[in-house]
């Protein structure tokens, strides 16, 4: 997916998230939601870009997009070569926030690490909850949580996360994407196809709020 694809559906994302923002002030999840990186994260530019989207201040949702100098240096941090996919969207906004979602925090590739990294404690408790099942669920990606890149976070409440498996691979060279909730784990076939679903949920918390409005 070229610069200018993925420049014209990240402007789409944003102005929907936008209309979104429009109907979801007033409520205080939002500010709950956009905290936990702020408190995370508290002196990098993203932390005043998510203050900035509380205030309803803010007109663009992305950051100014990463350098190549940037992702080389994540690749050889993390031991893999990142899909193109989400370089491209690295190359248009480096991280970006998705007011309303449940999983609302693209990380800037400065900061997507090995899950394992910070949250071993939890990929442990799901392997254990796996080790209880039976053998058809041993290639689950429960199973391999701490080689996983997350992408996402910190979560709000539950540990929602999107990762990306670099053990999947499918026919076009694109790693797989997981989003991963409390209950069972989504799966998408590249970043792209992550952001068009956000596109399509953010337009249905539109409509449903306005219906309860």
């Amino acid at each position: 997916m070229d610069h200018q694809m993925w420049t014209e559906l990240l402007h789409e994302l944003n102005e929907v998230c936008l209309a979104e923002l429009d109907v979801l002030h007033g409520y205080p999840s939002l500010e709950v939601r956009m905290g936990p990186f702020i408190r995370k994260h508290p002196h990098h530019p993203m932390a005043a870009l998510a203050a900035s989207i509380i205030a309803g201040e803010a007109r663009w949702l992305g950051m100014p997009p990463s350098t190549e100098v940037q992702i080389q240096e994540a690749e050889q941090r993390l031991g893999l070569a990142l899909p193109s996919s989400y370089k491209s969207f690295l190359r248009v906004a480096n991280g970006f926030f998705i007011p309303g979602a449940i999983i609302n925090t693209l990380l800037p590739v400065d900061l997507i690490t090995h899950f394992g990294e910070h949250h071993s404690d939890q990929a442990a408790l799901w392997r254990e909850v796996l080790d209880d099942q039976t053998g058809e669920m041993a290639d689950d990606v429960w199973s391999r949580l701490e080689g996983t890149i997350q992408l996402s976070g910190p979560p709000h409440h539950q540990p929602e996360f999107i990762l990306l498996d670099p053990h999947v691979k499918n026919g076009e060279g694109e790693l797989e994407i997981v989003e991963l909730g409390h209950e069972m784990p989504e799966y998408a076939n590249s970043f792209h196809e992550v952001m068009e679903r956000a596109i399509y949920i953010a337009r249905y918390v539109i409509t449903l709020y306005s219906k309860n409005s």
